[in-house]
């Protein structure tokens, strides 16, 4: 048995067991957490065992979906690699999330990152879904729907001489006032490029022309679907979820590390300011300050929305474990107190702005105001 260990900033661990090399890569990509041989108990524990073709007599609760076996729980995976058995936490318990599943997964565990972040709260932390970045000595944390803003709000103040500190997942210490970051991968869309983020120093003439490619494809495929729909409903139907599939996928993924030519490592700073940014009809950009009540309901909100997928493996195991007795009361209650602590001291601002808006105005008109703000409070 071979067992290799991870860590997020020395707080979060995990244990992968019997895992190959493209195993232990896999999850490293998805947590951005790096190798460490402390012998801790770990938060999260991943055994990999091969596939095998013996049928279980498992319990199914919904075609591929979740399934039980005694005092077992699974759920189907992907391609027909065999079950991903869970072993979840419950009220009481100091536990890890237990998770047995096939080798050779390409992406690792998808509820990986959900365990890891409720983790995050029994140890005093909050896995925020943002961007983060320091400018002229201030932590930003930059908070939003998907789609929302949060990469062109950081972009437009890298491009100012801002330091990177995250893309996808920042964690925050409140009692301590600090957010930690992780290297991952930058992902930038064509609509980045027309704000103005092609003076990224490593953004490529094939970077441009791919996005553009695609953006031409997912207009040209849908057109045809509207036009052949009429005639040929089916092969109008195909061609309009080729063009939504090509419209999910019209963005790069590359490490942050590559688009700035600069080493990355994992960084931590002061969380000086919470932005909760979007895009909004209007023609200006509005930056709004929030009182700690409403930007604690926003980022509850946007916290439920990304722990959807753990939430919904909790209540199909209470349906197969009845006896058993979840921990979302204990949870809920000190992740509100810990976000009660991180607005006590920390400003938040709603920053609304039009889609597509150039990046240099966008920092431009968001330093200006936040600036103005702080001078009126003095």
């Amino acid at each position: 048995m071979t067992t290799v260990g991870l860590v997020l900033h020395d707080r979060i661990r995990l244990t992968l067991v019997d895992a190959s090399p493209r195993d232990v890569q896999a999850v490293k990509r998805l947590t951005g957490a790096w190798e460490d041989a402390s012998t801790e108990r770990p938060d999260v524990e991943i055994r990999f065992h091969a596939a095998s073709s013996v049928q279980l007599p498992w319990r199914h609760m919904g075609p591929q979906d979740a399934l039980a076996m005694d005092d077992r729980f699974a759920l189907a995976s992907a391609g027909g690699a065999g079950p991903i058995e869970i072993d979840l936490p419950t009220a009481g318990e100091d536990s890890p999330f237990r998770l047995n599943c096939p080798t050779g997964m390409r992406t690792g565990p998808s509820l990986l990152r959900s365990m890891i972040n409720h983790k995050c709260v029994d140890k005093h932390w909050l896995g925020i879904h943002a961007t983060a970045f320091t400018f002229s000595g201030r932590g930003y944390l930059a908070c939003g729907w998907p789609r929302g803003g949060k990469t062109g709000m950081m972009l437009a103040h890298l491009l100012q001489g801002a330091e990177y500190l995250a893309a996808e997942w920042v964690y925050v210490d409140p009692r301590e006032g600090k957010m930690h970051g992780v290297p991952e991968s930058l992902r930038l869309r064509d609509w980045h490029l027309r704000q103005g983020a092609s003076r990224l120093q490593n953004v490529s003439r094939r970077d441009r022309l791919r996005l553009w490619g695609r953006r031409w494809a997912a207009k040209t495929a849908a057109a045809l679907a509207t036009l052949t729909g009429y005639v040929r409903p089916r092969f109008g139907r195909s061609l309009g979820k080729l063009a939504a599939a090509i419209e999910r996928h019209r963005y790069i993924d590359r490490s942050a590390a590559d688009w700035l030519q600069q080493e990355l490592r994992p960084r931590s700073a002061g969380l000086d300011t919470v932005l909760l940014v979007g895009t909004h009809a209007a023609e200006d950009i509005r930056v709004t300050p929030l009182a700690p009540a409403a930007a604690k309901r926003r980022l509850l909100a946007l916290q439920e929305e990304d722990f959807s997928d753990l939430h919904a493996v909790y209540r199909r195991w209470s349906y197969a474990m009845p006896e058993a007795t979840p921990c979302r009361q204990t949870f809920d209650r000190k992740r509100s107190a810990l976000f009660d602590r991180l607005l006590e001291t920390t400003p938040a601002y709603a920053v609304d702005h039009p889609p597509n808006i150039p990046l240099a105005d966008l920092f431009q008109t968001l330093e200006s105001r936040l600036k103005k703000t702080c001078l009126q409070s003095l």
